[in-house]
């Protein structure tokens, strides 16, 4: 018996025996009360489809519906349909030879989606591609302890691999793997069935592809006010969103530039290494890629800051995007921007008191001299205890709870997040901006430094 997820299937190797083992089955179900539903029930079958192939006691076969709709299809006139060819032919590509390989003039394709064009040597290729369906192999059930041959084919721009058993002096494929090798093409859904990797080969570009980050920005401007918006992706896809609204008067492009360096800040904060930036704004992300000229004193004060903040990162691209896919980040920036943003509390917010062009640059601080803090400072900082012996090992042991972070002194929780150390001072501005309020005077001591530790400071 198989489970996968939520569909189970019962497989016997002799038809005399089926039926004893689904009596078996629905022992089991009937002891912890399990139902099945009769309308997705098949029973007693040779071949059926599971899983969207079709399954039977010769193999595994491709879903005939799926290859009829790939011989149906008529040639592409555009970059979205050679889209939908390509997710088609990923559907099959455990059943197709070298699937990536008769697929490449497809991909030459969609590198030229601005002045797309079908070449006749794509239409060879997708006539050939048609042919091969007609031929495609059933692949082979491996059996337990069996050996298997595996077969590579390496061209210029792909890697295929099939593995083989034997049977009676017939070779049986039991499964097609196929790779490019060329860099990942932007914009489509390949992305999907193909491992990508690089004709470059140094160890780190399959960690470039991997450990990207995704940053969506956006900035707004109206008669209400102004804001930015932003979406950072990390590779695993969690999503971080913050808005920024601005206390001071600012036109489309400054909104828009506030936004990219607020979300370049985040990045940089959370150790981004290796950033893609994605922004509607044609203005600002021709002036980074340096396409566009920054006229004006303020125009160039923003790019020369934005050039300020892409230095900590190993490497970037800022690519524009059509508004339709900025969505989410164009929804932040009208929240910033909104009168009435204050009563939604839907994402973190942040104002911002002057344009950043604006600021002055402060150099990064170790916190010294914070009373309670100092002996951890100093010891985390350059390994200094104490003289006497038994408070250095109590030091010792005290330090493994905390830890310096961009000169700030965190301390560790067994299941809270990092917390802010605050020295005497700090922690007294906290706890009267916490205290404040209509029910603050209401407020008992260990209520207050709870909410002390929920703000995540200790």
């Amino acid at each position: 018996m198989e489970v996968y997820v939520d569909d189970m299937l019962v497989k016997s190797t002799r038809a005399t025996h089926h039926v004893d083992h689904l009596g078996e089955m629905f022992c089991v179900l009937r002891r912890y009360h399990m139902k099945l539903n009769p309308l997705k029930c098949t029973f007693g079958v040779g071949s059926g489809k599971f899983l969207v192939f079709m399954g039977s006691n010769r193999g595994i076969e491709a879903n005939p519906e799926k290859i009829k709709a790939l011989q149906d299809m008529r040639s592409p006139t555009n970059p979205k349909e050679v889209q939908r060819l390509t997710g088609c032919v990923a559907a099959l590509n455990r059943f197709i030879s070298k699937a990536t390989e008769k697929c490449v003039p497809f991909f030459d394709a969609l590198k030229r989606s601005k002045h797309f064009e079908w070449t006749p040597h794509c239409e060879e290729a997708f006539q050939k591609l048609k042919e091969h369906l007609g031929m495609l192999l059933i692949l082979s059930k491996p059996i337990t302890n069996e050996e298997l041959s595996l077969y590579l084919s390496v061209s210029q721009h792909a890697m295929s691999s099939v593995l083989i058993r034997e049977e009676e002096k017939v070779q049986l494929p039991v499964y097609y793997v196929s790779k490019r090798l060329l860099d990942a093409i932007k914009g489509q859904a390949l992305a999907d069935f193909l491992a990508e990797f690089s004709h470059r080969p140094t160890p780190s570009t399959h960690e470039v592809k991997t450990t990207r980050w995704r940053l969506y920005v956006d900035g707004a401007s109206n008669e209400n006010g102004s804001g930015a918006g932003v979406l950072l992706i990390n590779p695993e896809g969690h999503k971080i969103t913050s808005a920024v609204r601005f206390k001071f008067k600012a036109s489309n492009n400054e909104a828009e530039y506030e936004a990219l360096i607020a979300g370049l800040r985040l990045a940089n904060h959370l150790k981004v290494e290796r950033l893609g930036i994605f922004s509607d704004s044609q203005l600002v992300v021709g002036q980074v890629n340096e396409e566009y000229q920054a006229r004006g004193e303020k125009m160039g004060a923003y790019l020369r800051k934005v050039k300020e903040e892409l230095v900590c990162f190993k490497s970037y691209e800022i690519l524009q995007i059509p508004r339709a896919e900025n969505t989410n980040t164009d929804a932040l920036a009208k929240l910033a921007s909104s009168r009435d943003f204050d009563m939604l509390g839907i994402v973190p917010i942040e104002d911002l008191e002057r344009p950043t062009i604006e600021e002055k640059i402060e150099a990064l601080t170790i916190q010294t001299d914070e009373g309670w803090m100092t002996l951890l400072i100093q010891y985390l900082t350059n390994a200094k205890l104490p003289s006497d012996k038994d408070e250095a090992q109590r030091l010792r042991y005290r330090a493994a709870r905390y830890l310096l972070y961009d000169g700030l002194l965190y301390r560790r929780g067994y299941s809270t997040p990092l917390q802010r150390c605050l020295n005497d001072g700090e922690a007294q501005r906290v706890l009267q901006e916490i205290h404040e309020g209509v029910c603050g005077n209401h407020t008992g001591g260990q209520s207050l430094a709870l909410k002390v530790l929920r703000q995540g400071y200790y």
